[in-house]
């Protein structure tokens, strides 16, 4: 196993093929600093993808199209640029005792948090001091929701996917793909890393939106009230103003060098009116 088809960071425990592809199960070893380091970008999501490099065996061309027949594979790697963007690394485990007790705490934790809070309500609910009840309540549940949201965070980092929240378009992609990123990129023609992307309430950058056709309505609707709540975030931050002359020449410049498709609505005449606002500044 290298890394990236450069240098060594473990060994090739299991291979077979199944109805996907060839798949592949590995070892790093985490007693060397390549090994370790690449552990590290594998779990933080920082690498997500996957190659093979191999010798050909046996290959024709048929009507103008080569088809690879035999192979002997050689090594794999982790790498940052994929040849093939369906290679995909599905999961990250860790095999010795601080790593997985690391693990075991932030998964815990969540639940500690729950009940940290309903122990809370119960006291605060029993406390003679009924007068500030509902403002020790509603202090209890901020703090909650601040230290939970933390914990999401978290706990996303470690196991590399999104948990639900108020998002339509991570609700509606949670729900359809049964909270399986692979197995959807599997099916369709999304990547891994654009799935992830939707996966965060993110749009998609407009040279792969025809790529939403392969999603349920749902989703592309939920797609599309994201860019639409994205446009109203920018024209309100427009129209806020404060902007100092560096920023106003940088977003001058934004703006007349991406014209927006005249079909674009209410948006492009909100834009339209904030850009000769800007001008007249």
């Amino acid at each position: 196993m290298l890394w990236d088809h450069d240098h060594l960071i473990g060994h090739v425990v299991e291979c077979r093929e199944d109805s996907y592809g060839p798949w592949v199960r590995c070892q790093i070893n985490m007693e060397t600093n390549a090994g370790k380091e690449a552990f590290a970008h594998l779990r933080a999501g920082d690498v997500d993808a996957f190659s093979f490099g191999f010798n050909t065996v046996q290959d024709s061309v048929e009507n103008g199209v080569r088809v690879i027949a035999e192979v002997r594979c050689m090594e794999v790697s982790p790498v940052l640029f994929p040849a093939n963007e369906k290679a995909v690394i599905t999961g990250v485990r860790a095999e010795t005792f601080k790593d997985t007790d690391k693990q075991a705490e932030v998964m815990s934790r969540g639940y500690r948090l729950t009940d940290s809070l309903l122990w809370t309500l119960q006291d605060i609910w029993w406390s003679p001091d009924i007068k500030n009840r509902q403002a020790a309540i509603d202090k209890a549940i901020d703090q909650f929701k601040t230290a939970y949201l933390g914990w999401l965070n978290e706990y996303e980092a470690m196991e590399g996917r999104t948990i639900p929240v108020d998002n339509k378009l991570i609700e509606s992609l949670y729900r359809h793909s049964e909270g399986d990123l692979n197995k959807m990129a599997m099916n369709t023609s999304l990547t891994l890393k654009e799935l992830k992307q939707l996966s965060r309430g993110k749009a998609l950058p407009p040279e792969a939106r025809h790529k939403l056709a392969d999603l349920p309505e749902e989703v592309r609707d939920a797609h599309q009230q994201q860019r639409r709540e994205a446009v109203k975030a920018l024209c309100a931050e427009l129209a806020y103003g404060g902007w100092d002359k560096a920023e106003l020449d940088e977003i001058r410049a934004l703006l007349e060098n991406n014209e927006p498709a005249p079909n674009f609505n209410a948006a492009v005449t909100e834009i339209r009116k904030l850009r000769e606002q800007l001008k007249e500044r």
